[in-house]
């Protein structure tokens, strides 16, 4: 007798807020429910909806026919060893303009936060923490799809509180796994991340009340001023532009 597995209709019941939901199948084919579990086992997705499977539960409802629950939560199954690691490191960020001009020299120069001739800027270090999380997976949860889904995740920032770290601040830059393909592949996983402070309160030349999340990035856009007689590159507009997308880090990496 052929086996039959689909998900049954109206199933998927969600609560992205709460990060769970409920994927209901029926199963058809078999008589044992150890069979059905690993059957139902080898084919049910490990995340799903940005949630991941807590638990699979099997109810037999006769002459072959099983109901399979799989229920999601915001968790892995993951056992209680999580190693941290975390460094400080400069980062470098192209920047055309100063916080203040301390000092000029020169006869009749003028006074400008703009960097370089005609706003050309310079490179600066900025403080940046390096953190890592690894993870030692049990048997069966790290699969290539599992990678590609992580692999989809890279650039992202986390749109919330996440480890302490508020919204804007927390981006993540990719995966270190290593695993096999035996009977029993376990694997251990290591993420990592880099994290900028927010800030507030920053000021360009003449434009005061700045406000920048930490992974976002700082656009002055400038003008050409005349100043004792002479052209002077001057702030103009800040910008402050998003380039990475935002996700709730919680609900998608499961810690």
């Amino acid at each position: 007798m052929a086996i039959i597995f689909d998900e049954k209709p109206e199933s998927r019941e969600w609560s992205l807020v709460e990060g769970k939901g409920t994927l209901e199948y029926q199963l058809i084919g078999l008589s044992d429910a150890i069979d059905v579990l690993a059957y139902a086992g080898a084919r049910v997705p490990v995340y799903f909806n940005f949630c991941w499977l807590q638990d699979i539960q099997v109810k037999p409802q006769g002459a072959g026919l099983w109901y399979v629950t799989c229920p999601y939560g915001p968790t892995p199954r993951m056992p209680g060893s999580i190693e941290i690691q975390s460094r400080t490191t400069g980062g470098t960020v192209h920047i055309t303009s100063s916080r203040s001009m301390v000092a000029k020299y020169g006869t009749g120069a003028p006074d400008t936060v703009i960097i370089g001739q005609d706003g050309a800027g310079a490179e600066i270090t900025v403080p940046v923490q390096m953190r890592s999380y690894t993870f030692n997976f049990e048997r069966g949860i790290v699969t290539e799809d599992l990678m590609d889904y992580w692999e989809d995740l890279v650039g992202l920032v986390n749109s919330v509180k996440w480890h302490n770290r508020p919204g804007g601040e927390v981006l993540f830059l990719g995966y270190d796994c290593k695993t096999t393909l035996s009977a029993d592949p376990k694997a251990a996983v290591t993420f990592d991340f880099a994290m900028s402070r927010n800030r507030t309160g920053l000021t360009v030349g003449a434009i005061t009340g700045i406000a920048k999340e930490g992974q976002d990035l700082i656009d002055i856009h400038t003008k050409t001023a005349v100043v004792t007689g002479q052209d002077v590159q001057q702030e103009k507009f800040v910008y402050i532009q998003r380039v990475y997308e935002r996700a709730a880090f919680a609900t998608i990496f499961g810690f």
